[in-house]
């Protein structure tokens, strides 16, 4: 399970607004096309900000680039981690992400290592999960770890721009 960071998968940004980023970043840098979705329970279960069960709503654009994926989150409610970061900093990089094999054995690892897990949560039938370690004052940023959910919980675009 060790490295954690075998490779980036994807850098996050924390936005006020996923639609006006997206289009900003498409027309300044040639970034996109965007798929857009909603980051809620359901389909996310157990969703746990510092160890209480909370449920937020982000809303994602996602910009699959050669080697990297961009995701931008705009927060949806007053409860989540993107919220606070936002409240706190303003827009910026949030999070880069990992993709691990086993979210439950990353958690545990990074726990005996010492990171504090900010939030979580779980795809139904234990088919994968999310979390998000407090690495920022060591890395200057935040890590998430993700076990990507089997096919029929992945989540879905409800819009995709341009087309």
């Amino acid at each position: 399970m060790w490295p954690l960071l075998p490779q980036i998968n994807h850098v996050n940004i924390a936005v006020n607004s996923a639609e006006e980023k997206a289009k900003q970043l498409h027309r300044d840098l040639g970034v996109g096309p965007w798929n857009f979705l909603y980051l809620e329970s359901p389909p996310l279960v157990e969703i746990k900000i510092r160890g209480k069960l909370q449920n937020y709503r982000l809303r994602v654009a996602i910009a699959e680039m050669e080697g990297c994926t961009l995701e931008l989150m705009e927060p949806m409610d007053e409860v989540s981690i993107f919220y606070e970061f936002l409240k706190e900093k303003g827009e910026g990089m949030h999070h880069v992400g990992v993709i691990v094999p086993d979210i439950d054995a990353a958690i545990k690892e990074a726990e005996k290592r010492g990171m504090e897990v900010l939030c979580s949560a779980k795809w139904p039938n234990n088919s994968g999960g999310l979390a998000y370690l407090n690495t920022e004052k060591t890395f200057g940023m935040i890590v998430e770890l993700l076990q990507r959910p089997i096919p029929e919980y992945r989540l879905k675009p409800y819009k995709r721009w341009p087309e």
